[in-house]
């Protein structure tokens, strides 16, 4: 084991300082006149204090190598718990494809059945992005531990990390404000399914949704191209970091 120079120093004080009271309790209380009791005082303060020094050494050797094993388990969370999320097994791609299939049906069909199917996805892909806003947070907050920790990402893994965790966040950007246009629309469909107040009055948001029905379609669409092309780049990122299966030694590495 290779000790650094404030290792040697410490461990040359504690020899030095062992030395010193070794002097003491053998000149100090045993060199007089003294009987078996005060010998056998002698002899466990000694012990005692060897047993204090072997201890505070053993520590100074081991800590480092605690905290090593440490900060590994929590890379290995990292990867295992979050970053497979980030992967082609991701639960926003499959949400995103439904909601978008329920979105042109009921564009198509205006059938109140299929207004609640659409609905019904829209809330389903809410609960995905909410749990990949906590994916995002956990990342942040187990990265943060990694560097008390002394491990940083290992090249050529590094930049990867970085850019598939870029892609997530605008992963999570582009889908909320897919998820946003898609809400603000079907809340739209709903008001203008209500029954108008008097008898005479003209339906003013079912004339509006008729008359964007293109332009909506046509931002919707667009928004889910963007979505579907981060989430694409942030699969990719994944793939070609974690495609070879490395060790968690390969991914990580202790910052010097």
């Amino acid at each position: 084991m290779k000790f650094s120079r404030i290792d040697r120093v410490l461990h040359a004080f504690a020899v030095v300082a062992f030395a010193i009271l070794i002097l003491i309790i053998l000149f100090g209380q045993t060199v007089k006149d003294s009987g078996p009791a005060e010998w056998l005082s002698a002899v466990l303060n000694l012990v005692m204090a060897g047993a204090a020094v072997a201890a505070y050494l053993t520590a100074r050797s081991w800590l480092p190598q605690l905290t090593t094993q440490e900060g590994y388990r929590e890379a290995i969370a990292l990867v295992n718990e979050h970053y497979i999320q980030l992967g082609p097994f991701n639960t926003l791609t499959p949400a995103a494809e439904k909601v978008m299939n329920a979105f042109q049906k009921h564009n198509e069909t205006k059938h109140v059945d299929d207004l609640r199917a659409y609905t019904d996805a829209i809330d389903e892909l809410t609960q995905h992005l909410d749990t990949a806003d906590s994916v995002h947070q956990s990342i942040r907050e187990i990265r943060f531990r990694l560097n008390t920790y002394g491990l940083k990402p290992a090249e050529p893994y590094a930049s990867k990390l970085e850019a598939m965790t870029t892609a997530f966040e605008q992963v999570r950007m582009a889908g909320w404000l897919l998820g946003n246009h898609l809400t603000e629309n079907v809340t739209r469909h709903y008001q203008a399914r209500k029954p108008p107040l008097r008898y005479n009055d003209f339906n003013h948001v079912a004339l509006i949704l008729d008359i964007k029905k293109a332009e909506t379609q046509e931002t919707i669409e667009s928004l889910y191209k963007r979505f579907t092309a981060v989430q694409k780049e942030m699969v990719d990122c994944h793939d070609a970091i974690f495609a070879g299966k490395p060790p968690i030694g390969e991914l990580f590495t202790i910052r010097k």
